[in-house]
């Protein structure tokens, strides 16, 4: 079975991860391993220019053998062609697990491609993230057709799709590794067809925007700033007024609808322009918001740094690698690869259960062979018995000193052995009966090892010598989990005749998260009224 074989990547040490950047025209290849000082350490990169998909393939298979790369887990950032991100009200009372199917209808009318085939995930925000009375929520649809070719790429190149990301959650995960602010963030980043300006606070996204760029303009200023002019001369200012305009809407937007402090950093990250010397004009012009260009070797480890014509792409790619299971996580997964990796994820448990229901398997199969030598040996003394029984009767058994023997006597003797014989039956029967524990438990725990709800685990099994009694200790993030844990349970066969009739939760002390829960079975008045104590 699939989920026996040990995947190739539990052999991968923590915070080990490739990331893949797919631009129009372009895709980038970063590998991390590890943190030296606090920041990521990147051993390898790449970046080169594939306009079709074979051109992909034969790029990411590459990275991947000349670095030694097969196993790794990887995250792979969409082309902003293949998504659309759209910010719209939250539904009310929809449970999280339900949340992406339900806004499927609210964007339909949003994005260019078939929604019900579309992947979907949800950047939600906190709760009193807006003034407004209804929440707010990003949704990301991707095409299914270019997720599908992107997962069958990493699959092929012998690494472990772990997720994909898009611009904004990759340049959500760059801005999670800088020093902390009190209050936003924001990220600009250009491009050749668009620009990308985010803002985010305590590792959620609030706002991203699609931004044009006048690059005619905005390189005479470039070339103005470095020609030493002054941050507040007119010309310069003059030639960025529309950006200045765009980033000034922006961060008032976030103010206003929000109800937030202001935003107090700007950083410029590398891009098709470098903008690094526009930096003192944009500060002076967008005060008190502190600006600054984006410093790779601050956060990222680089044991051989790439060009600055590169670095864009490879910085994206970065980003996937450090993304994790925040932002995205694994909501874009096709169904097909996020059901092989849950099963996948229940790997050891199941091989816990499988191996325990071996045993007792074998244990049943021995105790039955048992059973019936010992039912051959007790027919081959009754079938002695009856012999004898015959030639008592028939008075045929010689007396050793020639004396008549006594009849009475002999039948005492031969009762007594039968009796003993049927003892012996009944304590085998007795062990037969016992030997069917092992297979109760095997159900039990069978049934246990198939329920999957996200939230609750469980902590201690405890089952009486019959298997008749079951009590469950567990944790839950949630108290609405564990009805929902005792429903699924009332589903398997193991389950049908039992009833948990006590049920324990509290907060524990200690700092763990969620609840701990306690529940167990009481046998019913007539089972306990037999059971000897």
């Amino acid at each position: 079975m699939p989920w026996w074989k040990r995947r190739k990547s539990g052999s991968v040490a923590q915070g080990t991860a490739v990331g893949i950047a797919v631009e129009a025209g372009r895709i980038a290849f970063a590998a991390r391993q590890g943190d030296v000082d606090g920041r990521a350490r990147i051993v390898a990169w790449d970046a080169s220019d594939a306009t079709t998909d074979d051109a992909r393939r034969a790029a990411t298979r590459q990275f991947v053998e000349a670095h030694g790369l097969a196993g790794w887990p990887s995250r792979v950032m969409l082309a902003s062609g293949d998504y659309s991100l759209h910010l719209v009200e939250r539904p009310p009372n929809v449970p999280e697990e339900e949340l992406a199917d339900a806004t499927r209808w609210l964007i339909r009318d949003l994005i260019e491609f078939d929604v019900e085939s579309a992947e979907i995930a949800i950047l939600t925000l906190p709760q009193d993230a807006a003034r407004r009375r209804t929440p707010r929520m990003f949704v990301v649809a991707a095409r299914h057709e270019a997720v599908q070719e992107l997962a069958a790429l990493v699959e092929a190149a012998g690494l472990d799709l772990a997720g994909f990301d898009i611009v904004e959650s990759a340049l959500l995960a760059l801005d999670a590794r800088m020093p902390e602010t009190i209050t936003a963030s924001s990220l600009l980043q250009t491009g050749e067809k668009s620009s990308v300006l985010t803002l985010s606070h305590d590792r959620h996204l609030y706002l991203a925007r699609s931004l044009h760029v006048d690059f005619g303009r905005t390189e005479q200023a470039i070339d103005l700033a470095l020609a030493a002019g002054s941050p507040t001369d007119p010309e310069i200012l003059d030639r960025i007024d529309s950006l200045l305009l765009d980033v000034q809407r922006s961060l008032d937007y976030y103010e206003s609808e929000y109800g937030h402090a202001p935003a107090s950093r700007l950083v410029l990250l590398p891009g098709a322009l470098d903008l690094a010397p526009l930096a003192p004009a944009l500060a002076e012009a967008l005060r008190p918001l502190q600006v600054e260009p984006y410093e790779c070797d601050r956060f990222f480890d680089f044991e051989a740094a790439p060009p600055s014509r590169l670095l864009p792409s490879v910085l994206l790619a970065v980003g996937c690698t450090v993304a994790g299971d925040e932002g995205l996580g694994r909501a874009l997964l096709p169904k097909a690869q996020r059901a092989r990796s849950e099963i996948a994820g229940l790997g050891t448990a199941l091989r816990i259960a499988a191996l325990v229901a071996l045993a007792f398997c074998l244990h049943a199969g021995l105790s039955w062979l048992e059973l019936r030598s010992d039912r051959q040996r007790l027919a081959s003394l009754e079938a002695a018995r009856d012999r004898a029984l015959a030639e008592l009767e028939a008075d045929r058994v010689p007396s050793p000193d020639g004396a008549r023997p006594d009849p009475g006597a002999e039948l005492d003797a031969l009762r007594a052995r039968r009796d003993l014989d049927l003892a012996l039956l009944r304590d085998v029967e007795r062990r037969g009966a016992a030997a069917g524990t092992g297979a109760a438990f095997s159900t039990i725990l069978t049934g246990l090892a198939r329920q999957d709800v996200d939230g609750l685990w469980l902590t201690r099994i405890e089952l009486d010598e019959a298997g008749a009694h079951v009590a469950l200790e567990g944790r839950a993030l949630e108290a609405e989990e564990i009805p929902r844990f005792l429903r699924r349970l009332g589903r398997e066969p193991a389950f049908e005749d039992r009833r948990f009739r006590q049920l324990e939760i509290l907060r524990s002390d200690d700092g763990a998260a969620g609840l701990a829960f306690r529940l167990a079975t009481t046998p019913a008045p007539d089972v306990l009224a037999g059971r000897s104590r």
